[in-house]
């Protein structure tokens, strides 16, 4: 097993179709499938079930996902410890003015802030990793844990249109 072979069981965990899978990571699916068998061989069982809408994951299928994801995630933040980037970091557009300007929570000379909506959060994680995400839900994955939880004061402004 190798370090793609993760990134192809995670990629099937999260898309659910080996199709979609193939496609995402630009292989034949020929190839994707021989590697999840060889994963699964490797493992000594069996990872997902097979269905007419796709895969599901069996119980090891969901303690595996766990240590590839967090396998992935500490292997990229080495890396970019090694090479001695910034900081990669995701927000929302409704975020980042506050967390430069407002707060001065991050740095821009010391961080690469990518800036997706809000809606665009989850689907941007799932194609990079990030060492820093900051948004208005908590955030359910192995990859990543709550580092604090802030305030953000809000104002409305009400009042009557008068046409003239």
């Amino acid at each position: 097993m190798n370090i793609n072979d993760l990134t192809i069981f995670k990629t099937i965990y999260e898309e659910h179709i080996i199709n979609k899978a193939s496609k995402k990571l630009g292989y034949a699916k020929s190839n994707i499938t021989a590697r999840f068998h060889a994963i699964e061989e490797e493992c000594n069982t069996n990872l997902f079930v097979r269905n007419y809408t796709g895969v599901t994951p069996t119980k090891n299928g969901e303690i595996f996902y766990g240590f590839v994801v967090t396998t992935l995630s500490k292997l990229d933040s080495l890396k970019q410890s090694f090479s001695n980037k910034r900081a990669k970091l995701l927000t929302s557009e409704l975020l980042l003015k506050h967390l430069v300007m407002s707060s001065q929570l991050i740095s821009i000379k010391s961080t690469k802030i990518t800036c997706v909506k809000t809606s665009s959060i989850n689907p941007e994680l799932n194609k990079n990793y990030y060492s820093l995400v900051v948004r208005f839900k908590k955030l359910n994955r192995p990859d990543h844990v709550l580092k604090s939880v802030h305030e953000l004061s809000t104002s409305f402004l009400c009042g009557n249109y008068v046409a003239i």
